[in-house]
């Protein structure tokens, strides 16, 4: 998809250095209203049909977060605009030069939304991504696209910066703790960045090891967002649950059949 914009020179240093990185208007405003009419159109404008594996489902080990966000896993399957941007080698051509040079494939995507704590919205616990997938190595960037204007503290996300380099912390998703109220040392060590204010089609973009969380919110205005997992290709599965995308009938210690997890820049290893 053209209208990605490439990340700049000064962008991947930022998230070299940060584990984490504000990209404005990484892709055009009308082409997030666009994927916001598509995800409103599946999921409809209070967002109650969800996919669970994050926030829906009664038997989903997630289920108690569905006040904290309400998901579409796998919006791509059901929405050709999805499947462009998330397939896109320009966003993936991007990612490899934020991952060294590595061949990138595509993971998952997902609709997140989340209303205002006036309407029951909570604040979405401190958290990192990869000991909650099945991976033998990091090597997962998330790339979380604004389809709505936000004021400051009005629905982003915060990172802790640095902490992308202390090494995986557990899966405390599944914990009453979060990682930072079982580690309160990361937040001396790698202060919280601002909630940032965003405009529709801004993006920020992290690393499966940066400690990441999302603020309640004042409204009225409820947050849609549009995430897009891509991964290093040389990643291989590891075996063991993976808390959302199903991984059923992967072979261990292989990588990511492409027919799944199609490679979308670069050659296989």
């Amino acid at each position: 998809m053209e209208a990605v914009r490439d990340l700049t020179d000064e962008e991947i240093a930022i998230f070299h250095k940060q584990g984490w990185v504000h990209a404005p208007s990484l892709i055009p405003a009308e082409l997030a209203a666009n994927l916001l009419e598509r995800a409103q159109d599946v999921m409809g404008v209070d967002a109650m049909v969800s996919t669970g594996a994050g926030g829906g489902a009664e038997e989903d080990a997630f289920a108690e977060y569905k006040d904290i966000l309400r998901n579409y896993l796998g919006m791509w399957r059901v929405e050709p605009l999805m499947e462009q941007l998330s397939h896109s080698p320009r966003l993936a051509k991007s990612i490899s030069r934020i991952m060294r040079g590595h061949p990138i494939r595509f993971f998952n995507d997902e609709v997140l939304v989340k209303p205002p704590a006036e309407q029951g919205g909570k604040s979405t616990p401190w958290h990192q991504d990869f000991p909650h997938g099945a991976f033998d190595r990091t090597g997962l960037v998330n790339i979380w696209f604004a389809l709505t204007n936000l004021p400051a503290d009005g629905g982003a996300m915060s990172f802790l910066t640095g902490s992308h380099r202390k090494g995986p912390l557990g899966r405390t998703l599944l914990d009453r703790q979060d990682v930072v109220a079982q580690n309160p040392w990361l937040a001396v060590e790698c202060p919280p960045s601002p909630v940032p204010a965003m405009k529709a089609g801004d993006a920020t973009i992290h690393g499966d090891l940066t400690v990441h969380g999302g603020p309640a919110f004042r409204g009225p205005h409820w947050r849609w967002a549009y995430l897009v997992n891509l991964m290093d290709a040389t990643v291989r599965y590891s075996g063991g649950p993976s808390y959302g995308e199903k991984l059923d009938g992967l072979e261990l210690n292989k990588p990511f059949p492409a027919d799944r997890f199609p490679i979308l820049y670069g050659e296989a290893v």
